[in-house]
């Protein structure tokens, strides 16, 4: 199962997914424990986060 079809079967839109996945794992550090990555895992995931994610960047970023 691809991680785009995983978001799909837990009702998540698998664009947002995607683009959450994109713009945050390269952000984080080289050796996480399995624990800290279970929050990017597609039945972790909730549309919010993304907004969420956005706004912080644009806050950063002004």
């Amino acid at each position: 199962m691809t991680l785009s079809e995983s978001a799909k079967g837990n009702r998540s839109n698998s664009a947002e997914y995607l683009t959450f996945l994109l713009k945050n794992i390269s952000q984080l550090p080289t050796f996480l424990k399995p624990e800290e990555l279970e929050a990017y895992l597609p039945w972790n995931f909730k549309s919010s986060r993304l907004k969420t994610t956005n706004e912080d960047n644009q806050k950063i970023a002004a």
